[in-house]
């Protein structure tokens, strides 16, 4: 028989850890946990929530798409490139170094006199044969464990991060950036991206939802399409939550929601971010959700003024449901977005799209 307060399932007599039960808070705005969540239960499920995180990040599957990721690749080389003469001779440090591939950029593109590369993950091993392979580890030096948790023996003129989750900010790596800067940059240091946005649109997803149960009109000996409409509404939040969003989809001119300057911005600043926004929309439909991206920039240094140089555009619009389709009849749709982690150790990032009124 099982208990609530139990922690383990038995199935066919092999014992399994459930991982503790998550806060919640799913009804406000707040940062903190629900008072009906302890402390403990907090704090137990951020020590797994953890582990998880770090057993994943130290399989070579995550570092290989990002490896592939040419867009992604491109511009931290670029970026690497454009900054060489920051980059020259100068202390770098890469917070989250994966496989290593920004931090032996560093050294053979940028002509780093030294780079420290922290790597909680297991990846670090790997980090560490890839930077032996280049023959770099007499100019890098990895260390394995959490950047609040290693030392560096030095100030450092440059931070470089690969840092970016979903809706920008999703595993709250960024936090570990911020640590680094504030213990570890030196007066005047570079840290790259120096700054990133968020965009938002609405989007009308019709035609991926009209595929995706087209199958009940084509069932054999019996209609079935009555059942259509039920689907479409049950199912529709599912069904095109992390979608890929093509121009017929976009309802109105996308808004910048959200910026942050890496170089200013505090921890406490991310606890909880609220944008407001307010759409045209240009003729009469069903509004399904709003779909998001983020870019990043490298930003200027007066080493880099005058050269011609692009932001990095991480994602490409990807869709996010509303609970609740609505139809717009108006021309105008105003809301506010808010965004905030689970707890204050969590990786999870609560994200919530208010629709206030049309216009």
């Amino acid at each position: 028989m099982e208990h609530e307060e139990d922690n383990t399932t038995t199935t066919n007599n092999k014992s399994q850890v459930k991982p503790p039960l998550p806060p919640r808070d799913e009804v406000s705005y707040q940062v903190t946990s629900a008072a009906t969540t302890t402390a403990a239960s907090s704090d137990a499920y951020d020590a797994w929530e953890n582990s998880k995180y770090f057993e994943e990040y130290a399989k070579l599957g995550i570092h290989c798409d990002m490896l592939r990721d040419k867009a992604r690749m491109a511009s931290y080389l670029s970026a690497i490139t454009h900054h060489a003469e920051d980059f020259k001779d100068k202390v770098v440090l890469d917070v989250g170094c994966g496989t290593g591939i920004l931090s032996c950029w560093a050294a053979l593109v940028g002509k780093a006199k030294r780079v420290y590369s922290v790597e909680a993950s297991g990846i670090a091993e790997n980090a560490e044969l890839i930077i032996g392979r280049n023959n770099l580890s007499d100019r890098i030096t990895v260390l394995h464990g959490k950047m609040e948790e290693v030392h560096i023996p030095e100030q450092v003129d440059i931070i470089i991060s690969e840092w970016m989750g979903s809706f920008l900010l999703f595993e709250s790596m960024l936090e570990a950036v911020l640590f680094a800067r504030d213990y570890y940059l030196k007066p005047g240091g570079v840290i790259l991206p120096a700054s990133a946005r968020v965009f938002l649109i609405p989007v009308n997803m019709d035609k991926l939802l009209n595929t995706k149960y087209k199958f009940l009109k084509e069932v054999q000996h019996c209609d079935m399409s009555a059942l259509m409409i039920f689907a479409r509404n049950e199912l529709a939040a599912w069904v095109i939550r992390g979608q890929k969003v093509k121009p017929e989809n976009v309802l109105a001119e996308a808004k910048q929601v959200f910026e942050i300057n890496i170089l200013t911005v505090t921890a406490e600043h991310l606890k909880k971010v609220i944008s407001t926004f307010n759409f045209k929309v240009e003729k009469e439909t069903v509004l399904h959700g709003f779909a998001a991206w983020f870019d990043v920039s490298f930003g200027e240094t007066p080493s880099t003024k005058g050269k011609p140089y692009h932001s990095l555009h991480c994602s490409r619009p990807t869709s996010y449901s509303l609970e609740t389709r609505f139809v717009l009849t108006q021309r105008r749709c105003k809301g506010r977005r808010c965004q905030w982690p689970r707890s204050q150790r969590s990786r999870q990032v609560y994200s919530k799209r208010v629709l206030e009124k049309t216009l």
